[in-house]
């Protein structure tokens, strides 16, 4: 499963992946988001289970979205919300765990 987080820096948004994605920055939220939305997607189309962690300034977290493979080759991937109290320990990119 991959994981990719959002967050903000002094100045605008990261979005933190695995090594051998990369991160990207952006200067706006909403193109972060509309970043990692695309890349999540990606992966899944790929066959690969991917979690979305979203967080607002002051590392507040914001939404977390899991983005499943299709089932079927002809299909797209889906977006969920976990169930609230679905608690997961995440990992930010400098590898600080945090509680989601």
């Amino acid at each position: 499963m991959h994981t990719v987080v959002v967050e903000p820096l002094p100045v605008g948004w990261r979005v933190a992946a695995s090594p051998e994605i990369g991160d990207q920055y952006f200067l706006s939220g909403k193109s972060a988001e509309r970043s990692v939305r695309h890349l999540a997607q990606q992966l899944a189309t790929a066959g690969e289970l991917t979690e979305l962690t979203l967080r607002l300034r002051g590392g507040t977290l914001a939404a977390r979205f899991l983005c499943l493979p299709p089932a079927r080759p002809t299909e797209l991937p889906v977006m969920i919300e976990p169930p609230p109290g679905v608690r997961r320990t995440v990992r930010s990119a400098d590898g600080d765990p945090a509680v989601a």
